[in-house]
């Protein structure tokens, strides 16, 4: 923390750019490649304290960037952030179901993970916070402030989830 506050010296934000970072956890490799800035007020506590959930803290703390990411070589997803919207265009359906099958003990229910997805949301929400999920660049879950729901309130018992297309939804297993 100290390190990044005398990079950037007297200035409230810090731009981090990199291409080609390689992060190696066992068999797992990905690569980076983007650019962020980074709201210092917000990392070092100066802004909100510390008593931000982790989704609300990374929505305050990334101010603006692009980001695509690289598993093993093969393109995975893109993640762009700009005056509180973050826009995660999932490229490869087969990372998706892996990841989603590595959560949770494969006994949680489907209302019990609405439920958890529902207060990530609200919470979202209540921060002026809007994530958007696309696959392949087909908008397919808007989460947060923007969300505008309709019929999928009816299923979701939230104003914070917005369900942009169903069928995409469904196809990733979301």
């Amino acid at each position: 923390m100290k390190l990044i506050e005398k990079l950037a010296g007297k200035e409230p934000d810090f731009k981090l750019t990199f291409h080609d970072l390689t992060l190696e956890m066992g068999t797992l490799k990905a690569k980076l490649d983007g650019s962020v800035v980074i709201d210092l007020a917000v990392v070092t506590g100066k802004k909100f304290g510390s008593d931000l959930q982790l989704p609300n803290l990374l929505g305050h703390v990334f101010k603006l960037g692009d980001v695509a990411v690289s598993i093993n070589d093969q393109e995975t997803l893109q993640l762009k952030a700009e005056n509180k919207k973050f826009d995660l265009d999932l490229i490869d359906k087969q990372f998706v179901k892996k990841v989603l099958s590595g959560l949770g003990d494969g006994r949680t229910s489907l209302w019990s993970s609405l439920s958890q997805v529902r207060n990530i949301a609200e919470q979202l929400r209540d921060e002026g916070l809007t994530v958007t999920i696309s696959y392949r660049g087909s908008k397919v879950v808007t989460v947060g402030s923007n969300a505008k729901p309709t019929l999928s309130q009816l299923v979701t018992r939230s104003n914070a989830i917005q369900i942009n297309n169903l069928l995409k939804l469904i196809e990733l297993g979301l």
